[in-house]
């Protein structure tokens, strides 16, 4: 017996900033992203995890207490020693024997939480497994990184029964590649060397590599994918892996989400995962890759069981996408706390 996706959710902040917004404050912005959210002076990666949880269980049609595993991955844990799935174990209700791992250091860690929650299913050690994938990245101001940082969480149940998608395969590609994305111990901001078109080609290579493999694995063709979702750091990049791989931009287009919420880290794709989900017809198929700088990238592909039309979801993505509130840039500055009130 396989295992597979029984709910998902999502959670995007309310608060954004336009790109013309940020443009007049420091003259340039993330090409091809129009807005981004932005986490309030309340919210951080747990809170966030919290919401997309709440929102994945409701949909799922579980109670809280039969998660057997929660996994969470996140970049910016608001904790350097500390298991943040127990804080949020405690916040859902979860049981005392639910099992806690925690997830980090890379974007990639998103997906390699769902592989890994998936793989504890299929070995028959719980029936429900929770994962979520949470972020907020912080940089400076006025790095060319900061420009499309952005924030939210996408939380999924995996169950063997009754699920909406089902786990086909996946495929893995690590490979370490120096001056890319970092952030050392005791420091709170990520940087990176800027050398753009030396990042740009390695996120090509890894990802066009792991979807490749993916592809030979399930042999299948890009014609065999209805849905493909990609790491979102740069729009364009990601559009160039997808067609360098054999697919239209009708199959990316639809899993693109960085451009109205920013890059939201290791939470970025699977944000995307849920926008296919809510287009999705029975029996087609999707493939999602991560990326993770100085990592690697996984892939994992899933086929479409049953439409979530079918169930009841008052969370969906577009709610968030539609309820918003745009801040200008002192704000900004202040949510950030990059400036005293």
């Amino acid at each position: 017996m396989g295992a597979g996706i029984l709910g998902y959710g999502v959670y995007v902040p309310r608060y954004r900033i336009s790109s013309e917004e940020y443009k007049k404050a420091i003259g340039a912005f993330a090409r091809m992203v129009k807005e981004k959210a932005v986490a309030a002076y309340d919210e951080d990666a747990i809170t966030m995890g919290v919401e997309a949880a709440v929102n994945a269980i409701k949909h799922a049609g579980i109670k809280s207490d039969q998660v057997d595993a929660l996994y969470f991955a996140s970049t910016s844990p608001p904790y350097t020693e500390k298991l943040i799935s127990s804080t949020v174990s405690t916040a859902l209700n979860l049981n005392s024997k639910t099992r806690m791992i925690d997830m980090g250091s890379s974007t990639k860690a998103g997906i390699s939480a769902l592989i890994a929650c998936i793989d504890f299913i299929l070995s028959g050690q719980g029936s429900y497994g929770l994962m979520i994938a949470s972020d907020c990245p912080l940089a400076r101001i006025g790095y060319g990184i900061e420009h499309g940082l952005g924030a939210g969480a996408a939380a999924y149940v995996i169950s063997r029964d009754d699920v909406i998608a089902e786990f086909e395969n996946a495929y893995s590609n690590s490979r370490e590649v120096l001056g890319e994305r970092f952030r050392r111990s005791g420091e709170k901001f990520i940087s990176d060397l800027e050398i753009r078109g030396y990042e740009n080609a390695a996120f090509t290579e890894l990802t066009t590599s792991t979807i490749n493999g993916l592809l030979s694995k399930l042999r299948v063709t890009p014609k065999d994918v209805n849905y493909l979702a990609i790491h979102q750091s740069d729009i364009r990049s990601t559009y160039r892996v997808a067609k360098t791989c054999g697919f239209t931009n009708d199959q990316i287009a639809p899993g693109i989400v960085s451009s109205n919420i920013g890059d939201t880290g290791a939470s970025t794709v699977l944000i995307g995962l849920a926008a296919i989900l809510e287009k999705v017809k029975a029996d087609e198929r999707i493939i999602v890759v991560s990326y993770g700088s100085g990592a690697g990238s996984d892939a994992a592909s899933f086929r479409i069981k049953q439409t979530t039309r079918k169930r009841k979801n008052e969370s969906m993505l577009r709610d968030y996408l539609i309820n918003k509130e745009y801040i200008d840039f002192l704000s900004y500055l202040k949510i950030k706390k990059m400036i005293n009130t």
